[in-house]
């Protein structure tokens, strides 16, 4: 039970037991003696602890199949208890008016509904044949709030009366009271107004719930964002040489990298540090290494005579090279990364009326990127009036892919809560949408 309806019921149960307290100071060592002979002051009070007890049961009672469900009508009525103990027993002889308590239709005694309508208010003595003047008052008994019209009820021990519902709207959370001021006759001349007296000068509290129950809910996502980036790799050296002044050079080499996790090779820089003469390199890739392959021109030689004839002619003729072909260039690959980041989004609902039979939430979250995967929670908190009590429903974390989710959820007062997930791709949004179902728990 949340913190100030804890206070309520414990302020009630200390003004009981204070009554208590008092009747067992008066009855003495009268206590086995029939209440009918017992003084008027005893009587009065007896009867106040019996009813009122009985009716704070009937509240406690409903209470605890409802639970948080109403509850500010629960308070509410408790309250108007409460000032009734507060204001001890009226004394009030045999045969004259009094009031016992009001009455709205299927409702529990004493308690106001948010709707109003007609009630009884039942007693003794209420209705004498001439109009009984009832008006609802402040907290204070000084300002009229409005002049209300008394009709015989079900017998001349009540009178029924109407509250309008924007009467107990704008009076929400207010502990207001009735007054009634019952009329009696001198004589049978009681068409002259002169011969009208007042009967009874009664006040009743009349506390009226805030009837504002609401939820709050909060949400969360986890998921995750799938990052592409290029990384260019350590550099390694590939070299050919060809120092032959007659032949082409067929040359390969492969060389292999350490690929970090989630990467590929997906080009190479080539990077010529000394090239000479003519060639066709291809360089390639496959997994993890690269491989230079293909040919490089003969080398650089000039022919010269080595042995002249005398006549012109020349003996032997050999070739002096001038310098080797050379291929030499530095490789970088270029690897590409699939990288996944986790990613958390939270909301919060604004305080929503708690409305029956059903009662629906929806909140959007902002997501960075589209994933296929996330998980979801959610908690549910109750609101009375200004006062947020603290999570009565939390979700596990529930996986849900691109075709969302959903979630049957559990019991939380007398309320059925489930859930729904649903991502729209290209849109990097998620809404969940939290439902409480309840067929309603009037007090």
């Amino acid at each position: 039970m949340p913190g100030n309806a804890s206070i309520i019921v414990n302020d009630v149960a200390h003004q009981l037991s204070a009554n208590i307290e008092q009747l067992r100071v008066l009855a003495h060592d009268e206590i086995d003696k029939p209440l009918a002979t017992a003084s008027l002051e005893m009587r009065a009070l007896a009867n106040q602890i019996g009813n009122t007890t009985a009716r704070i049961d009937a509240l406690l009672s409903r209470q605890r199949q409802c639970l948080s469900q109403d509850l500010d009508a629960f308070l509410a009525g408790l309250e108007t208890e409460l000032l009734e103990l507060k204001a001890g027993a009226p004394l009030v002889e045999e045969g004259r008016p009094r009031v016992a308590s009001f009455k709205f239709g299927d409702h529990l005694p004493n308690v106001v509904p948010p709707d109003g309508g007609r009630f009884v208010v039942s007693g003794s003595r209420l209705w004498s044949g001439l109009d009984a003047a009832v008006d609802l008052m402040d907290e204070s008994r000084k300002v009229v709030l409005r002049k209300l019209t008394a009709k015989r009820a079900n017998d001349d021990d009540s009178i029924s009366l109407v509250l309008d519902r924007g009467l107990i709207s704008t009076n929400a959370g207010r502990c207001l009271q009735l007054h009634l001021r019952t009329k009696d006759r001198k004589s049978f001349l009681h068409f002259f107004h002169k011969n009208e007296k007042l009967a009874a000068d009664l006040f009743v509290p009349m506390c009226i719930g805030e009837h504002s129950s609401k939820v709050v809910v909060s949400s969360g996502i986890d998921y995750s964002c799938r990052r592409t980036e290029r990384r260019r790799l350590e550099p390694q050296a590939f070299r050919f040489d060809n120092s032959s002044c007659d032949a082409l050079k067929k040359v390969t080499l492969s060389k292999g990298w350490s690929i970090p996790p989630g990467c590929a090779i997906t080009s190479v820089e080539v990077h010529p540090e000394q090239v000479r003469n003519r060639y066709g390199i291809d360089v390639a890739f496959e997994g993890s290494v690269v491989t230079a392959s293909g040919w490089i021109d003969t080398a650089s030689c000039a022919e010269f005579c080595a042995a002249p004839i005398e006549w012109g002619g020349c003996g032997m003729r050999v070739e002096k090279l001038f310098h080797s072909t050379i291929w030499s260039s530095t490789v970088v690959p270029i690897v590409t990364c699939e990288t996944s980041e986790a990613r958390h989004a939270e909301t919060v609902s604004e305080a929503t009326p708690i409305t029956t039979p059903r009662t629906d939430v929806c909140l959007d979250l902002l997501k960075e990127c589209d994933s296929d995967t996330s998980s979801f929670w959610y908690t549910v908190s109750q609101v009375i009036g200004t006062t947020q009590s603290g999570v009565l429903y939390a979700s596990p974390h529930i996986n849900a892919n691109s075709a969302g989710a959903k979630d049957r959820g559990g019991t939380w007062s007398s309320y059925e809560v489930s859930a729904g997930y649903l991502t729209r791709r290209g849109s990097q949004t998620a809404r969940i949408c939290v439902g409480l179902v309840s067929s309603g728990c009037d007090y």
